[in-house]
């Protein structure tokens, strides 16, 4: 939804919008790699933590005008952080409920992604 928005406002052409895209992926990928190394230094609630200011944080980041290679760095940013959340939310939320209700949790929480 942001591509489209960055290249009507006149902030980059068409292609660099693609590379933004293709950087935000890319942040996804390493931060779905990363995150079972990371969790070995921090405990799950810090990353968790440490994840959701960072994205905050590169998403009023992305809201202002500072070029390509700005938005570029941040989207990448994002895209890990956002990759950290998604691997540990669940894993947080399921030490917290009885062992029972694992399959509805799961269920409301992978719905939850997909909709997001």
């Amino acid at each position: 939804p942001l591509i489209p928005l960055l290249v009507k406002s006149n902030w980059v052409t068409a292609s660099q919008a693609d590379y933004i895209g293709a950087s935000n992926f890319l942040g996804y990928l390493v931060g779905t790699i990363l995150c079972g190394k990371i969790t070995r230094f921090w405990t799950k609630e810090n990353v968790g933590q440490a994840s959701l200011v960072i994205c905050t944080t590169s998403f009023v980041a992305c809201s202002f005008n500072y070029g390509y290679l700005w938005l570029l760095a941040w989207r990448f940013i994002a895209g890990s952080a956002g990759a950290f959340l998604m691997i540990i939310s669940p894993l947080l939320v399921f030490e917290k409920i009885p062992s029972r209700k694992h399959a509805l949790a799961s269920g409301i929480v992978f719905t939850g992604i997909g909709l997001g």
